[in-house]
């Protein structure tokens, strides 16, 4: 007797522990916003956001983004936005799905077939939009947390200078901007504020309309800013904007200049 109930006990501390399940994956209904199938990122990062993504902002985790004007992406009550990549070797992926596996969201690049001619890894990007609730309590992407929102650049001051005699002034590093505090008057104030350890700044005036934000573009080549928001706007003269930003030092890639 005492043998059988050890032999019962002994069944169901093994259930307990190497016998619990995973939790079930659920297939989540994806809208692909865009797809950059052929994309060089060099590995995988995620952001999710309750509103777009700017995604130029975002290839700056790997010293990627561009100049390239994006097409504006409108906010959607009830939606999600997921910004992903991964690395594919040499295919070149044709879809991709996302499953959720309780706090964590599994992201695949699926179908496509090998380049015949692989000169560099595939790195597809993409934006989705999911339903909110179906994301709602999610912690990680592929396992990891999602980087925050804006790439490596946050925005730290955004100022509107108007309309006055801006055109021309260049963008600057924070430590050294006394030309650019100088053109501004009052309005640079902000560019006297301290840098924290390991941490650098750089600020730009940008020509614009009736933007409401800006980005911070990080390329392995050079460092730049746009505007955004402010979209279907007309104005009858052009309006300037300062931008300051902050960023890890460990984020600027070595010989990337100020542009």
């Amino acid at each position: 007797m005492w043998i059988a109930v050890a032999a019962v006990l002994a069944l169901t501390a093994c259930g307990t522990t190497a016998g619990t399940p995973r939790p079930v994956a659920d297939r989540l209904d994806v809208d692909v916003v865009t797809l950059d199938a052929d994309g060089s990122a060099p590995g995988r990062y995620a952001e999710l956001s309750a509103s777009p993504i700017d995604l130029r902002a975002f290839a700056g985790w790997w010293g990627g983004a561009t100049d390239d004007e994006p097409d504006p992406v409108p906010a959607r009550a009830g939606t999600t936005f997921l910004a992903v990549t991964d690395s594919t070797g040499c295919r070149v992926p044709e879809s991709v799905a996302v499953t959720r596996e309780g706090d964590d969201l599994v992201v695949t690049f699926a179908g496509g077939v090998d380049r015949s001619e692989c000169y560099r890894a595939v790195g597809p990007i993409a934006l989705l939009g999911l339903e909110t609730s179906a994301v709602h309590g999610v912690r990680t992407v592929n396992g990891e947390i999602p980087r925050r929102k804006g790439g490596p650049g946050q925005l730290t001051h955004f100022v509107e200078l108007g309309t006055g005699a801006y055109n021309g002034i260049a963008p600057a590093e924070l430590g050294s901007a006394e030309e650019m505090a100088r053109r501004l008057g009052d309005e640079g104030a902000v560019l006297s504020e301290p840098v924290p350890a390991g941490r650098r700044g750089f600020a730009f005036v940008l020509t614009g309309c009736a933007e409401t934000g800006a980005v911070l573009l990080v390329s392995l080549e050079k460092i730049t800013a746009d505007l955004t928001g402010g979209e279907n706007t007309n104005c009858d003269a052009p309006a300037y904007f300062l931008a300051t930003f902050a960023i890890s030092a460990a984020d600027v890639p070595a010989g990337a200049v100020l542009e």
